[in-house]
């Protein structure tokens, strides 16, 4: 059964080796949709504020609580993340008759265009192919010439155009809220919170991944929770609340319920409600995070490296290399690991 709506534009999506729930969750954080895999084990992936609760609390409740805390709240984002490429650049040395490596000014990013005097030269990964002029590894500064040819001299230009990687260190902040905190506590009014993800491998997503905890984060939320007999209310409905003695009039967000059984009688549930006040309306807010035309990038460029581990039974582990020379030195190594014993 499809019970997905439609919603922002994911423009790509890379998840490697996580759960299909945290992929979900990531997807669900960014675009402020909510999903759930029904009994039936149907997904359900859509917009929050269609979710609507089967009926709305007046009076059909006991035990009410509201409060208010800041124990999440953070008005200044900082994302730590992983690397971003540069713009193209070119960077151009000359030669010395001796020099085979020559030290970049940013480690590179992608497979760069080697020319030297202006005639293009092969280029290969170092350490994974061979028979190439020039060779470069992501990650590393260093562009290296193949041993064969002559190092290049005074008279040649070695122009290398790639781009570079610099690492991502984000700040987003709420201005409104900064200047509200600062009103009513004075000071400064900033409350600041660190995200560390070395995945994120770009400045937009990091710019996306702050923009999502701010949303979640950046209020100081009115938390209601009550006790009810009535059944049907689920985490990420939204229900209708209307107290006058607690000044409760509008939506709110259900963030968790809890079910007892009473007796063998009947369920009662404990609900745990979230206020949009602060933003306009919870509806107003979520339909503003769906606006049409933006679009979501997650991940790219993902190198996957797979580590193999031996079991007890494993005691010896062989390996040998040739190593092909002009001169005198050639011979064959031969490289022998010990393991362990059998189990």
């Amino acid at each position: 059964t499809v019970n997905t709506q439609l919603g922002p534009v994911i423009q790509r999506a890379v998840f490697n080796y996580i759960s299909v729930a945290e992929a979900f969750n990531e997807l669900a954080s960014l675009t402020g949709f909510s999903w759930n895999i029904s009994y039936t084990r149907d997904l359900h992936f859509f917009a929050r504020e269609t979710n609507v609760a089967p009926f709305a609390l007046t009076n059909n409740f006991r035990d009410m609580q509201v409060k208010r805390t800041r124990e999440q709240y953070r008005n200044q984002q900082i994302v730590r993340a992983g690397q971003d490429q540069t713009d193209v650049r070119t960077e151009r040395f000359r030669g010395d008759g001796t020099l085979k490596s020559f030290l970049l000014s940013l480690p590179v990013a992608t497979v760069p265009t080697v020319t030297v005097n202006g005639t293009a030269q092969t280029v290969g990964i170092r350490g994974l192919e061979t028979g190439r002029a020039w060779y470069w590894q992501k990650g590393d500064s260093t562009i290296t010439q193949d041993d064969v040819p002559a190092a290049l001299g005074t008279a040649d230009n070695l122009a290398v155009t790639y781009r570079g990687q610099f690492p991502i260190l984000l700040v987003a902040q709420k201005t409104d809220e900064i200047r509200t905190r600062a009103a009513v506590e004075g000071g400064t009014g900033i409350y600041e919170a660190l995200f560390n993800d070395q995945n994120i491998d770009g400045v937009i997503l990091a710019e996306q991944k702050a923009e999502g905890l701010l949303r979640r984060y950046g209020r100081i939320p009115q938390t209601v929770t009550c006790e009810t007999d009535a059944p049907g209310l689920a985490a990420g409905q939204m229900i209708t609340i209307t107290v006058p003695a607690h000044n409760l009039h509008g939506q709110y967000l259900i963030d968790s319920v809890q079910a007892v059984d009473i007796a063998g009688r009947l369920m009662r549930y404990r609900v745990r409600a979230l206020d949009g006040e602060h933003l306009g309306g919870w509806v107003e807010f979520f339909q503003a995070m769906a606006a049409a035309g933006r679009q979501f990038v997650i991940r790219e460029n993902e190198v996957l490296i797979r580590q193999s581990l031996f079991g007890p039974n494993v005691i010896l582990c062989g390996d040998s290399i040739t190593i092909s020379s002009a001169s005198p030195e050639s011979r064959i190594g031969h490289l022998m690991i010990g393991f362990g014993e059998v189990a």
